[in-house]
C-alpha cells in the first residue's frame, strides 16, 4: 500500500469520526433544549377531570411546552369547574397543581378512586380547612386496617359462633376504594368490637 493510500484512509476515518461526533452533539444539544424548554406540567385531581390549556385538551400529567401563558380550564362531573389565566414565571418550567371542589361540598367524592384521593393528599393547600379535615378523618379511617381482621364471638340459637370484621381495598363490592366486611351480619357485635379500638362502624361503608 502506497503512502498516498494510507493518508487517504486516515483522512476518510477522521472525516467519518468527525461527522459521527457532530451528529451526536446535535442530538445531545437538541435533547437538552427540549428538556430545558419552558412550559407547564399539570397535576390535577380528580383523575376524571377534563384538562384544557390554550384550547388543547391534555392528559392530567402532560406538559404544555413553549406556552408562556394561556387559559387553563378544568371540569369534572360532580365538581366545580376552574377557569383561570396562568403565566410562566421568569420564563422557566412550572408545575401547576389544582384540585376541584365537590359541587355539594362533600369531599367524600374523592373516595370513589384511590388515585384521586392520593393526589388530593399530595397537593391539598395547607390553608384549606375543609380539604384537610377530610384528609385527617380519612387517614384515621384507613388506619383501622392496622388492627383488622378482628374476630368476635356471638351466641345464636344457643350456640357460640364466630364472626369477623375485614378491611377491603379496591374491591368491586365497595362504592369507595375501601370498605369493611362484617361476616354473619352481626353489626352490633362488630360495632362494639371496633369501639374498643376507638373506631366507629357507622363511619364506614359496610358489606354484610
Amino acid at each position: 500500500m502506497t503512502m498516498s493510500a494510507k493518508i487517504d484512509r486516515k483522512l476518510i476515518l477522521i472525516v467519518v469520526c468527525s461527522v459521527a461526533i457532530i451528529v451526536a452533539l446535535i442530538f445531545l444539544i437538541n435533547y437538552i433544549v427540549q428538556k430545558s424548554r419552558p412550559g407547564y406540567s399539570f397535576v390535577v385531581t380528580p383523575i376524571s377531570a377534563k384538562v384544557e390549556y390554550s384550547g388543547k385538551e391534555l392528559s392530567i400529567l402532560e406538559g404544555a411546552a413553549d406556552c408562556k401563558e394561556g387559559k387553563l380550564k378544568l371540569s369534572a362531573d360532580g365538581f366545580d369547574s376552574i377557569e383561570e389565566d396562568i403565566k410562566l414565571k421568569n420564563f422557566s418550567s412550572q408545575k401547576v397543581e389544582r384540585y376541584l371542589r365537590p359541587s355539594d361540598g362533600n369531599f367524600d367524592a374523592y373516595l370513589a378512586n384511590r388515585r384521586s384521593y392520593e393526589i388530593l393528599k399530595m397537593i391539598a393547600k395547607a390553608d384549606d380547612a375543609e380539604a384537610n379535615d377530610f384528609l385527617r378523618k380519612t387517614e384515621k379511617m384507613l388506619s383501622v386496617k392496622d388492627i383488622l381482621p378482628l374476630s368476635f364471638e356471638f351466641e345464636e340459637f344457643g350456640k357460640i359462633r364466630d364472626g369477623a370484621i375485614m378491611f377491603l381495598e379496591d374491591d368491586s363490592r365497595c362504592e369507595k376504594f375501601f370498605c369493611l366486611e362484617v361476616t354473619s351480619n352481626r353489626i352490633n357485635e362488630a360495632k362494639a368490637e371496633l369501639e374498643k379500638y376507638g373506631y366507629n362502624l357507622s363511619d364506614y361503608e359496610v358489606i354484610k
